[in-house]
């Protein structure tokens, strides 16, 4: 018997959004979100890269890549910045502590975490849980990386 993962939407798996729809919305507004903010912040760059899995029987999974913003910025407004992105995407608060904060999709399965790291800056990613495709997605296949995390991933052309 399979044990559901916490981050896994309350949907039954054909009616969760699918990957395709996580890339348009999610992942796309979190590029534009770091572009947005880092008027409030030092440097922003990309400290590790997507990845694209399959997972399931049909199903693939996506870890947005995570984005490194640098001091000065305030935390609370930061939090709350992500709140205001997030929220109306389907993201609810689900835990916070003075270091990490995750928003989840309960839905439809994945989360959005908030880390402020020990060096004083912050690292912002979005993680999918395993969705259906709407048959663009093929196991195999290369990923189009959006343009933002090209841009923002040091030593890449």
């Amino acid at each position: 018997m399979n044990k559901k993962l916490w981050w896994e939407g309350s949907l039954p798996f054909e009616q969760r959004r699918s990957i395709e729809e996580f890339e348009e919305h999610i992942e796309r507004t979190l590029g534009e979100f770091a572009y947005t903010y880092s008027a409030n912040t030092g440097p922003i760059s990309v400290y590790v890269p997507s990845n694209l899995e399959a997972c399931g029987e049909e199903g693939f999974e996506l870890d947005t890549a995570a984005i490194a913003f640098a001091p000065p910025f305030d935390h609370d407004d930061m939090i709350n910045a992500v709140a205001h992105t997030f929220t109306p995407l389907g993201y609810e608060l689900l835990t916070q502590d003075e270091r990490d904060i995750l928003w989840m999709d309960k839905a439809n399965g994945g989360y959005i975490t908030l880390l402020f790291l020990d060096d004083g800056g912050a690292g912002l990613a979005a993680f999918s849980g395993c969705r259906p495709t709407d048959g663009t997605t093929k196991v195999g296949q290369a990923r189009n990386i959006p343009d933002w995390e090209h841009e923002l991933t040091p030593n890449t052309p």
